[in-house]
């Protein structure tokens, strides 16, 4: 059984790094691989960084194995926040035949 971790992260940082280790594979498919984010700089939220990326990763991985040709995208943003609790967004669109 997995125990979350969380931890003040740089999300914007975690996300481009993820994308980043993604670049090589779209690249030999020649598949435009593209991350952006809607969050300040450096912006920070506690959660579990390893579990977070696991999730990005197998989403990335899904969306370029499924994809031949074309582009795959992921956007982060922010979509819900309080004192306490933010919600955060990913969109991931590819031009494959994957998940819809």
């Amino acid at each position: 059984n997995y125990q979350l971790q969380p931890q003040w992260v740089d999300i914007p940082t975690l996300v481009q790094n993820t994308c980043h280790s993604f670049g090589a594979i779209a690249a030999s498919k020649s598949i435009a691989l593209s991350c952006s984010s809607t969050f300040p700089e450096h912006y920070q939220v506690k959660i579990d960084p390893q579990a977070f990326k696991q999730v990005l990763s197998n989403l990335l991985s899904n969306a370029l194995k499924f994809t031949t040709e074309g582009a795959v995208k992921i956007t982060t943003s922010l979509v819900n926040i309080d004192d306490n609790h933010a919600v955060i967004k990913m969109t991931i669109m590819d031009s494959g035949s994957g998940l819809s």
